[in-house]
């Protein structure tokens, strides 16, 4: 089954894409950097989306199918394949396209204006106020139509067992109590 966590850049998305991948699903390995995301799928995401301008730069139906093929393949290691970039804000109506509408989507959320000042502080980008803009009103106005399940950063951080639990219930992963205590251990301590 696929999924997919969808959020801006410092959202919370790389935090709970460990999670995922510690309860189970295969997150597409090999992954880019520490950031706990494909490291194929990001350069697509990259590519298609010409980062950091946010400009389309393919057709739909090119996303769509290599977005399939990527799930076909992790699939084969794991009943819960997930997805997991910001650039996903922008794509998210392919994957409704590529994997239909009953995939699971876990939307990664943080106050927009933090999520802003984390995004400058890193300093990976020029504009990190107009590209955070441009995938917060993407991904509000999918996740305005499509059923989801919300993990808000700040909970995440009070609340890591429970916030885990609800995870695992969401993606239909049936786990010990013992793995989702080890799976919510990635949560350590705020960072801000």
């Amino acid at each position: 089954m696929p999924a997919a966590i969808i959020g801006l850049y410092n959202s919370g998305s790389s935090l709970i894409s460990q999670i995922v991948e510690k309860l189970g699903a295969d997150i597409g390995r090999p992954l880019w950097d520490q950031h706990f995301e494909s490291a194929k799928l990001k350069n697509k995401l990259s590519e298609w989306w010409n980062a950091p301008s946010l400009q389309e730069s393919s057709n739909q139906s090119e996303r769509i199918a290599y977005l399939k093929l990527w799930a076909a393949y992790h699939e084969e290691s794991s009943r819960v394949v997930c997805a997991k970039h910001p650039l996903l804000c922008l794509s998210a109506p392919d994957l409704d396209k590529a994997w239909g509408s009953e995939y699971k989507a876990i939307r990664a959320s943080r106050p927009l204006q933090k999520s802003i000042e984390r995004l400058a502080a890193r300093n990976w980008f020029s504009e990190p106020d107009r590209m955070q803009r441009v995938l917060h009103a993407a991904s509000e106005d999918y996740f305005s139509r499509k059923t989801h399940f919300c993990v808000e950063y700040e909970e995440l951080l009070l609340n890591p067992v429970a916030k885990t639990q609800q995870i695992a219930e969401f993606l239909d992963l049936n786990c010990s109590d013992e793995k989702i205590r080890k799976a919510a251990s990635v949560v350590k301590s705020p960072i801000y």
